[in-house]
C-alpha cells in the first residue's frame, strides 16, 4: 500500500516488507505469481508520451521503481533505483493483446535486479492496447487499474494529483498495527492455518509450455440484469460467476461433478485502511471454499458460495488473518516452506480474482479507455482455471487464464450467467 503522509517527508532508502508483499514474494521463489492486466484505447497518441508517462509515475510512486532485496533480516524493498520502467513495442496490426499478455505472462518479475513492473505497448497512431505485467508483492489488479488511469490522464495531456511525490508509502500492516496486535491476542495458543485432506500440486515449470488466454463479456443490459438478480437472490455478482464456473466445470470434466471443487478469492482489504485507499500496492488477503459444482438451482449454489466465503470477509477475520501470517513470518520460512504450506492449506482448481466494479473512467481528453481486461495471475498449481473479473462502465469482462485450459469453460460460464437472468447473447 502507498498511501503517503499528508506531508511530504524524506524517502527512505529502504523498508522491510508488509505480510501480504512478504506473502506473495515468498510464493514468487517457487512459482512465478505476478499478475497482468490490458486496456484497449482509442484516441490519438505518440510512443514518446507513454514512455514519458510510466517514467513521470515511477518518479511518483517510488515502489514502481524499486527493488526487493533478501537481506540477513528478511526481503525489504530498496528505492533510489535509475533503472526504467521496461517498455517493449510492438505494432499493433501484427499482434493482438491476448498474444503479448500470454507472452508476458510466461516470463517472470525479477523484483531483485528490475523495476517490479513492465508494460508492452501494441501501438497505431490511433488506436493502441498495453499490457502491464507486475510482480505481486508490489503492485496488485486493482493498483494496476489505478496506474492504467494514471497513465491515461498524463498521455492525454493532463495532470495528477494525490499522494506525496516520490514517497514509497506504508504497508497495509502499518496502519492496521494496533488492530493486529489485539487480534492476536484473539487466535487461540494452539491456533494453526487449516489444511486440506486434498493437497495442491504444483505443475512443474516449462518455458516452453502454452499459456492459453481467453476473454468474454456481459454488455451493460445483461450486466445490469446479473446485477438485479443478484442481489433479488441475496448473494453478488462474485457469487453468480462462481455458481457459473463451477456448473460449467463440473459438466465439462466429469471428475469435477462430485468432489468440491476449491475456489480461491483474494479478498481486498482497502476497506479496513484510512483513506485514500488508492496507490500501488499488494493489498489482499487470501480465502479459499470448497463447493460441488453439480447444483439444480444456481442461484442456491450462488447463495451458498456467497455464505461459505462471507465469514472470510469480516473485518475481525481479516484481522487475524493478517495477525496469523504475521506470525508465520516472524519464524522466518524458506520459500520451499511457503509453497508447501499453500499447497496444503490452500489448494484450488480455480482461482477468482475480482476487481469489482471500477472506480475509474473512460474518457481521458482525446483518449477513451474503450476496455481493461484481468487481472491475469496464477499461483502455479496443476490444472488450475483462473477468472479474472472487473466490470468498467458497466460491462462485466472476464479473463480466463491457464496452462491447461478446461475447453469451452469460459463460454459455458457466459452461457450459465445469462441462462440465469433469463437471457441470450
Amino acid at each position: 500500500m502507498t498511501t503517503a503522509p499528508a506531508q511530504a517527508t524524506s524517502m527512505p532508502a529502504e523498508r522491510p516488507l508488509g505480510v501480504a508483499e512478504h506473502f506473495m514474494w515468498l510464493m514468487n521463489q517457487n512459482h512465478p505469481t505476478h499478475s497482468a492486466t490490458a486496456i484497449e484505447v482509442a484516441g490519438p497518441t505518440e510512443v514518446h508520451e507513454w514512455r514519458t508517462a510510466l517514467n513521470t509515475l515511477q518518479h511518483r510512486h517510488a515502489l514502481l521503481g524499486a527493488r526487493i532485496r533478501d537481506s540477513g533480516d528478511g526481503p525489504r524493498l530498496s528505492f533510489g533505483h535509475a533503472a526504467q520502467i521496461p517498455l517493449r513495442v510492438t505494432d499493433l496490426a501484427a499482434t493482438g493483446w491476448q498474444h503479448e499478455l500470454a507472452t508476458e505472462m510466461r516470463h517472470g518479475v525479477d523484483a531483485a535486479a528490475m523495476p517490479p513492473v513492465r508494460a508492452v505497448l501494441l501501438y497505431s497512431p490511433e488506436r493502441c492496447a498495453l499490457v502491464l505485467v507486475a510482480h505481486h508483492a508490489v503492485v496488485d489488479g486493482l493498483s494496476q487499474a489505478f496506474l492504467a488511469r494514471d497513465l491515461l490522464t498524463l498521455v492525454s495531456g493532463g495532470s495528477i494529483e494525490g499522494a506525496a511525490e516520490g514517497h514509497p508509502g506504508h504497508p497495509v500492516d502499518h496502519f492496521l498495527a494496533r488492530e493486529i496486535a489485539a487480534a492476536a491476542t484473539t487466535l487461540p495458543s494452539d491456533m494453526d492455518i487449516p489444511l486440506s485432506d486434498r493437497p495442491g500440486s504444483y505443475r512443474t515449470p516449462d518455458p516452453d509450455a502454452a499459456l492459453s488466454i481467453d476473454a468474454a463479456t456481459l454488455n451493460r443490459t445483461q450486466t445490469a440484469a446479473l446485477r438485479e438478480h443478484a442481489r433479488a437472490e441475496g448473494t453478488t455478482v462474485h457469487g453468480a460467476v462462481a455458481s457459473a464456473a463451477l456448473g460449467a466445470a463440473a459438466e465439462l470434466n466429469a471428475d469435477w461433478s462430485t468432489v468440491p471443487l476449491r475456489v480461491h478469492s483474494p479478498l481486498s482489504l482497502r476497506g479496513l485502511l484510512p483513506a485514500p485507499a488508492e496507490g500501488m500496492g499488494n493489498i489482499l488477503a487470501p480465502a479459499t471454499t470448497g463447493q460441488v459444482g453439480k447444483w439444480s438451482d444456481p442461484w442456491e449454489a450462488a447463495r451458498s458460495f456467497t455464505d461459505t466465503l462471507a465469514p472470510f470477509r469480516r473485518k475481525s477475520a481479516l484481522l487475524q488473518s493478517l495477525a496469523l501470517w504475521t506470525g508465520v513470518f516472524q519464524n522466518r520460512p524458506a520459500p520451499a516452506d511457503m509453497a508447501g504450506m499453500l499447497a496444503a492449506a490452500a489448494p484450488h482448481e480455480l482461482l477468482l480474482t475480482n476487481l469489482g466494479a471500477l472506480p475509474i473512467g473512460t474518457s481521458y481528453g482525446s483518449l477513451t479507455l474503450k476496455s481493461l481486461w484481468g487481472p491475469s495471475v496464477l499461483f502455479g498449481f496443476e490444472g488450475e482455471q483462473t477468472l479474472g473479473l472487473n466490470t468498467l462502465a458497466g460491462t462485466l469482462r472476464i479473463l480466463h487464464t491457464s496452462f491447461s485450459p478446461v475447453p469451452e469453460l469460459l463460454e459455458l460460464t457466459r452461457e450459465r450467467l445469462l441462462s440465469a437472468i433469463g437471457g441470450t447473447g
